[in-house]
Order: C-alpha cells, then structure tokens, then sequence
C-alpha cells in the first residue's frame, strides 16, 4: 500500500537528515515536507491551522520535527487525524511527534544530582502515565497520547536527549545543544555550572537518534504497534548521562584552545543567582532508564562528549563550511 506522509521541520538539524534517510529507505513513500525557515518559526502563524489541518487529514503519517512546544500546531494536527478518521471514514493516521528529554528534568536538584531522586523508565507504561501537562512539553505530549488513547491516531513520541554531533546527510547547523552552550560561554566570557555540576543529562550521538527514528517509522508502516497503548510507543532516545560540570569543563576548555575564551576553567555560579528560567534548566538533573528503543533493536554508542563537541564546534563556529 502507498504511504503519504506530511513531514515537519524538513531542513532541521534532526528532521533534515530523518527525511533523507527515510526517503531514501523508502522510495515508493510520498514525502510532502513543510520547510521550517528561520523567520517563519511560528508555523502555524505562518502557514494557518486550516493548511496544517488539512495536510494532517490527508497523511497516512504525520511526522513532526519542527516544534516539541507549539500546543496549536499539535492541535491542528490532531484535528485533521481525527476528521480523517469521523469524517472521511479512512483508517486512522499515525502521528510521530519529536519531544524532549527535558520533561524528566528535576527542578529541585539546583546543580546537584540526586541518587534519591525518580528514575523515569520508558519501558514501564505507568513512568510515562505518571507525565503532566505542567511539565515542560507535557502540555503537548500528554494531550497527544490522551488523542491516541481515544483511538483516532496511532501516536508514537520520540523524546530525544541533549542531542550532539554532526549528523549524515545534509544538515543545517550544528548541535542546538551545543550551539547553547558555546554561546552562554562566549558571552559571559567565561564556562560556568551551578553549584556543584554534578546535576547529569542524558545525551546521544544526532546519527544513533536519526537511526531511531527509522526503526520507529518502520513500525509504522508495518502496524507492529497498531493494538499497543501509546504509552508504550513514547522512546527516550538518549544513552548516557553526563554531569553538566563535565560537559561545561569540555566546553571552557575547547573554546581556550581556539583562543574563543582566555581562560577554559569552568566555574560555579549559585543556582540561585540566576533568574532565567532557561538557564536554570541546565543546573536540573535527570535519571532515565532508556529501555524501549532498545526493545525494538536501537542500539546508540555512548556519546564522547569531548569529540562529539570537537566536532560541533566546527559547525556552530564555521556553520558555512560545516556539511
């Protein structure tokens, strides 16, 4: 059977590579791709919830890189599916939407990693139930799987960790997860953590997560999960935790060595100096048991956080001459 799929965020840093190689592992698969430009980030601002409705409605897939917090494209979405399905009388959609780790954050370890603190397994269906919508990307999460329970769509949520390195394939820039940093450290002049640092995140290599997206689209198309709950099709697709001292460490001293900063040494700042609210999420810490990717044959190398970084910084510093 022929597959139409309406894809998200086509020329990003993750969706740009996941089309390339699901173009090219799929060839008989129509791909109508909405192109994610800079100036046009709103999308559903841009191009009008009826257009996304409309394409949603159509596609057999849905597959959404392009925003993990805009409620209103989720929702416009969810609306096409659902009149694919009341309306049209076809069968349902399915819609892969890319979240993010930063949902497991906790906001009371204030630059310290907590051994007490709730590990989040996404093999277990009740860890993932047990998300909220006042959780950063609950509000659009939680809504998607309570859609998916209701029958209408197949929901599947890849919720990607700090994701590093240059992917295969054309990409548009550098890790985001990097480009942050490097930028916080060149404008403060200085690499800084909170507190102790030793708050972890979980991390993995862009070419593991593009591989992850494939097994996942797979599925899909295969209806290996048609009759599962969406509370188990929702992937961490992270590997392995890195304190953010360490990761800060790498980056001071990577900068020094290509004289963007004078002095590499990172240093603490009190979590409690810093009124950002997105600062602040860099001083939480997580602790994630990724197992469900791995249950359907993902199988990321842990990330080496000091070459994967030699490497972005290339594209983040010199984006023109990165690939």
């Amino acid at each position: 059977m022929a597959t139409t799929v309406f894809f998200l965020g086509a020329t990003g840093y993750i969706g740009g590579p996941v089309l390339a190689e699901l173009s090219k592992a799929h060839p008989t698969t129509t791909f109508i791709a909405l192109v994610r430009r800079p100036e046009s980030i709103a999308l559903v601002t841009s191009f009008g919830p009826n257009f996304i409705e409309q394409q949603a409605r159509e596609a057999d897939v849905v597959i959404n890189t392009a925003n993990s917090d805009n409620l209103q494209l989720a929702t416009a979405i969810l609306t096409g599916q659902r009149k694919r399905v009341e309306v049209d009388g076809k069968p349902r959609g399915a819609f892969v939407h890319t979240s993010g780790a930063a949902i497991f954050l906790d906001p009371e370890s204030e630059g310290a990693y907590d051994p007490q603190g709730r590990i989040w397994n996404d093999g277990n269906p009740a860890d993932i139930r047990a998300l909220t919508p006042n959780l950063l990307h609950g509000d659009v999460d939680v809504p998607i799987m309570q859609a998916s329970e209701t029958g209408y769509v197949e929901s599947h949520i890849i919720c990607p960790g700090g994701v590093v390195g240059v992917p295969r394939g054309p990409a548009q820039a550098g890790s985001m997860f990097f480009k942050f940093l490097i930028q916080l450290a060149t404008e403060r002049k200085r690499s800084c953590y909170f507190g102790e640092g030793t708050n972890t995140l979980y991390l993995a290599d862009v070419n593991d997560l593009i591989d992850l997206f494939l097994l996942v689209f797979d599925r899909v198309v295969s209806g290996a999960d048609k009759d599962s709950s969406p509370y188990e099709r929702y992937y961490i697709g992270a590997i392995n935790p890195v304190s953010f001292k360490e990761i800060m460490t790498a980056v001071g001293e990577e900068l020094a060595s290509r004289k963007v900063l004078e002095d590499g040494t990172a240093a603490s700042i009190r979590y409690q100096d810093v009124s950002d609210p997105l600062l602040r999420l860099w001083g939480q810490t997580q602790r994630l048991e990724p197992t469900r990717g791995k249950s359907i044959g993902w199988n990321p190398k842990p990330v080496d956080i000091r070459a994967s970084l030699s490497e972005s910084v290339d594209a983040v510093l010199n984006p023109t001459q990165s690939k």
